[in-house]
């Protein structure tokens, strides 16, 4: 009898430990991502169709966020600001 072929994909996965504030929460997210080239590449190169996701604008989106996990946009703000997606970077 032949043995069946496995195909196991080899992922490396990261425990981070968060605390402070949700915005400092974010923005020690960002740096976990900073340290890796690959990661920073991806997070900058993804872009978000709000069309799609069936949001009509940004406002719409955040409403809907704070609704089922409030004070994720303080998170997502924090999160920007380190990987210096903001206007002052």
């Amino acid at each position: 009898m032949e043995e069946p072929e496995y195909n196991l994909a080899k992922e490396n996965y990261h425990h981070v430990v968060l605390d402070g504030s949700r915005y400092d929460a974010g923005k020690q997210l960002a740096e976990v991502i900073n340290q890796d080239p690959d990661a920073k590449k991806s997070s900058r190169s993804a872009k978000l169709d709000l069309k799609r996701l069936g949001f009509a604008d940004w406002d719409t989106l955040q409403s809907s966020c704070e609704e089922y996990c409030p004070g994720i946009t303080e998170e997502i703000q924090g999160f920007a600001d380190g990987l210096c997606f903001s206007a002052s970077c």
